[in-house]
């Protein structure tokens, strides 16, 4: 009977992070089949009392018709190694998606504070679950475009009067920028908004992609479209930070450099949506970046929450 942890008198190592995500409530067995009810075998369960991503790790060896009787009181995630007969991607995705989903909604703040200031931007950060792991997707601006041409952004732009809200300006410009329709995003979010000046701020929205989209850029806005590792959010090999000095306030700012290895090509992502990517890496994967953050981890949203309203009222009160 195969186990989990130890198999033909060899031991397994726990795998990292990055690479456990599979839910055995599905009812597969350690084999990867599906595995009728009663099925005797044994099984390495990492024990979590949440999803923490194996930060306490405690290796048991437990009886899997435990595991099925015990699954809703104890532990809704329960890890195993990626091995060669891997379950169906389909049900990794899933359960990647709904635990990231459940994460973002705790931090919705709706329409909260659409309506502060009169001229706003909306972008969609954009996440798809690929070969196991969470990615964001970037666009690189066209060098045609007036505004800051040759850059690494979120799809987005500005509110016009036909747009019903947020959601539909982010999802319209994204529409535009990279043929992504509407349908093929499920939005999980609004985070808190980033104020430009004292009458402008951008809202950005959370959403999933289809795994089956298929980007087509607008070649007069958007020079080609990539995918980076949410995790890289937290773990760069390549990075810099910096600080800013605007209408008298102080602001933290990161550079990432990335390598795609489907091209070669190095992208630099900074500015506002290199903040984005890593508010939502930490809200999301719940680990302590390699570098200083200027929120609170314990609570990411709170505290951009109130560093926003800071920042609002100093620009408001000197007008």
């Amino acid at each position: 009977m195969p186990t989990l942890g130890v198999t033909a008198g060899r031991s397994h190592q726990a795998p990292p992070p990055q690479h456990v995500a599979i839910a055995l409530h599905h009812g597969f067995s350690a084999s990867g089949n599906f595995a009728p009810q009663g099925t005797v075998g044994n099984i390495w369960r990492p024990c979590l009392s949440q999803f923490d991503y194996g930060l306490n790790r405690k290796p048991q060896l437990i009886h899997d018709s435990m595991v099925r009787a015990k699954m809703a009181e104890d532990c809704t995630w329960l890890f195993a190694l990626r091995r060669p007969w891997k379950l169906p991607q389909q049900v990794l995705r899933n359960d990647l998606i709904a635990h990231a989903k459940a994460r973002l909604q705790k931090q919705d703040l709706g329409v909260k504070y659409s309506h502060l200031l009169p001229n706003k931007y909306a972008i969609l950060i954009p996440l798809l679950a690929k070969d196991g792991i969470l990615h964001l997707l970037f666009t690189l601006r066209s060098e045609k475009l007036r505004r800051s041409p040759g850059e690494v952004c979120f799809p987005g732009g500005k509110h016009e009067p036909t747009d019903v809200d947020d959601v539909a300006t982010a999802l319209r410009e994204a529409q535009e920028e990279v043929g992504l329709c509407p349908q093929q995003v499920e939005v999980a979010c609004h985070l808190v908004p980033y104020v430009i000046d004292k009458d402008t701020m951008i809202i950005p929205v959370v959403g999933f992609l289809d795994h089956n989209f298929q980007a087509q850029p607008n070649p007069d806005e958007v020079k080609t479209v990539f995918l980076v590792p949410l995790e890289y959010f937290l773990h760069p090999h390549v990075y810099h930070q910096y600080q800013l000095t605007r209408a008298g306030l102080q602001f933290l700012f990161h550079s990432f450099e990335y390598t795609n290895p489907e091209d070669g090509v190095t992208y630099h992502i900074k500015g506002i949506t290199a903040k984005l990517a890593v508010l939502v890496a930490s809200i999301i994967l719940g680990g302590k970046p390699a570098f200083e953050v200027d929120f609170n981890l314990n609570d990411p949203v709170l505290s951009t929450e109130e560093s926003f309203l800071k920042v609002h009222k100093h620009f408001t009160s000197n007008l």
